[in-house]
């Protein structure tokens, strides 16, 4: 380091300044830790995407078994609604048979 260097460096505050040899050197370890640390990264990625993927699955099989659902509560609804309308009507046309089967028996004798 000469004498401007060192002036320099007084004047600038020197922890926070570096000579272009350290700059290098940093940025080349920088560099090595980076691509050490790519198959790992890769790795988590391709990790995500399986991830992704299986999600994506369980969204349409989840999408597949709520429309299977609704068919069947749609089903067991109109079900419902049908014994409901033959109990409820039921009575009435069994009755209106009833007096019809009367009334053609008192006609006929």
């Amino acid at each position: 380091m000469d004498e401007r260097e060192y002036e320099r460096r007084q004047r600038q505050g020197s922890e926070d300044w570096y000579t272009p040899k350290e700059l290098y050197e940093m940025i080349q370890d920088l560099k090595k830790e980076f691509f050490e640390e790519v198959p790992t990264l890769r790795a988590e990625l391709n990790n995500t995407v399986q991830e992704i993927r299986k999600y994506n699955a369980l969204r349409r099989d989840l999408v597949k078994v709520m429309e299977r659902l609704s068919i069947i509560e749609q089903k067991r609804i109109a079900e419902h609604r049908l014994i409901d309308r033959f109990l409820r009507w039921g009575g009435w046309i069994v009755g209106l048979g009833s007096l019809a089967v009367a009334l053609a028996q008192s006609f006929v004798e």
